[in-house]
């Protein structure tokens, strides 16, 4: 794997996890309140959306480097 991917990737993987301690932050708040049951349920939505952004972000930048070349 390119040294270039192994950052994006590092970086995506560091905003996953401060976005994942945001949500269970405000999971917390709403679970207390009686909003939510569940927290699985916005960690698998949560993962579904960073893996969808990870994947556009790889393919836009193979795309980049297509045209360059």
């Amino acid at each position: 794997m390119n040294n270039y991917y192994g950052e994006i990737i590092t970086e995506y993987l560091t905003n996953y996890m401060c976005f994942i301690v945001l949500s269970v932050e405000i999971f917390s708040i709403l679970f207390t309140f009686g909003v939510v049951k569940s927290v699985v349920v916005l960690l698998f939505v949560d993962t579904a959306i960073f893996i969808g952004l990870l994947v556009v972000g790889l393919v836009k930048m193979d795309l980049r480097g297509k045209e360059v070349l």
